[in-house]
């Protein structure tokens, strides 16, 4: 309630979605690897799965599996959990 009292006419709201609309998202990290390697030493779950980059890979580390959904704007697909496997699905 707070926030929305100080966003008058909607200023804050329309600042975000301009910055939003200007990010491209849709690309592809070619230190993504390197980043996943580094992040995973952060957790000690056995399958560690993230969506914020959005770039449809897995990698197998250590003894964890790290699983990065897809895009579904971007790539046109999605990650489903079927018969105890985690599966990219096209749209």
């Amino acid at each position: 309630y707070f926030l929305n009292f100080l966003d008058i006419n909607f200023f804050i709201s329309k600042k975000i979605e301009k910055a939003l609309e200007n990010k491209n998202i849709c690309h592809n990290l070619n230190y993504f690897e390197e980043l996943v390697n580094k992040r995973v030493k952060n957790y000690t779950e056995d399958i560690v799965i993230e969506g914020h980059y959005h770039q449809a890979k897995s990698y197998k580390i250590g003894n964890q599996e790290y699983i990065n959904i897809p895009s579904l704007c971007c790539q046109k697909s999605f990650t489903r959990f079927k018969n105890k496997t985690f599966l990219n699905e096209n749209l």
